[in-house]
């Protein structure tokens, strides 16, 4: 949320040819006073070639986080805005990578993707003002990803997973001053919190990020848990108590057919 309103950052499709995955990337940013209506930034040479992926706030200043694309490579790159009117792009030139995932902490902000050359491996970087970024092996040995983050008073937890087929998915934790510990999990963690107390994370149990259903997953659904003082412990969610959003009528599901369900095309 900026000063006077709401920014969402995501990426568009600026010739509107219908085909988004054949354009170059494109990164948008949209403004609302109300949260209703929403109006998007004209095209700036800032965003072009660019994917914006998240984004977060920390004593008035936006920091939003993913990448630049340079020929056939594409880099790190974080932008700023004081009133998410105005941006500025930040490309970090030491490796290739994406940034996937950024949070706003009492010392600044940490951002975390993929980074390395020939091979990304997860990368988390560290920043006081969002300009200036200091990069941090989650781990130096595997190829893979961190596309979740949250930090608090202790440091940060990160979540990703390995690009090896069938892996398990992994939560990091780094207190501040300190190295990164790793812990395996069965499940693909999609959102962190931090809360006063620890971290809390939830995602969808046994199929990691990049990866394929695990043979031994016992259940379908994790929550994972992560404190100061021990990176993890998995629970099953169905110790929680859950609601469902919308209910469907069960005779409008007996209607719709497979060959009846609503198909799209051109007019």
């Amino acid at each position: 949320m900026g000063k006077s309103g709401f920014v969402a950052i995501g990426n568009a499709n600026p010739s509107n040819s219908g085909l988004p995955d054949l354009e170059p990337p494109h990164a948008a940013v949209w403004l609302s006073t109300t949260g209703e209506t929403w109006n998007r930034l004209p095209d700036e040479a800032v965003f072009e070639l660019s994917m914006m992926n998240d984004i977060a706030t920390r004593n008035g200043q936006l920091v939003a986080v993913g990448s630049h694309r340079l020929g056939t490579e594409d880099r790190p790159t974080a932008w700023t805005s004081l009133d998410g009117r105005e941006w500025s792009r930040t490309e970090l030139s030491s490796s290739l990578g994406f940034m996937y995932g950024v949070a706003a902490g009492p010392e600044g902000f940490v951002a975390v993707g993929s980074s390395g050359r020939g091979r990304l491996g997860p990368t988390a970087w560290l920043s006081t003002d969002g300009v200036t970024w200091t990069a941090q092996a989650l781990d130096e040995a595997a190829e893979g990803v961190a596309h979740e983050v949250a930090v608090n008073e202790s440091g940060f937890v990160a979540a990703g997973g390995s690009a090896q087929v069938d892996s398990h998915g992994f939560v990091w934790f780094a207190p501040v001053g300190g190295s990164a510990e790793e812990q395996s999990v069965r499940a693909d963690i999609h959102g962190i919190v931090a809360t006063e107390s620890g971290f809390v994370g939830v995602g969808s149990g046994c199929t990691p990020f990049g990866g394929t259903a695990l043979a031994d997953c016992p259940t379908s659904s994790y929550v994972v848990i992560g404190f100061p003082t021990a990176i993890v412990r998995v629970s099953q969610l169905s110790a929680w108590r859950l609601r469902p959003l919308m209910r469907e009528d069960p005779a409008r599901r007996r209607r719709t057919s497979r060959d009846e369900r609503p198909r799209c095309g051109r007019a």
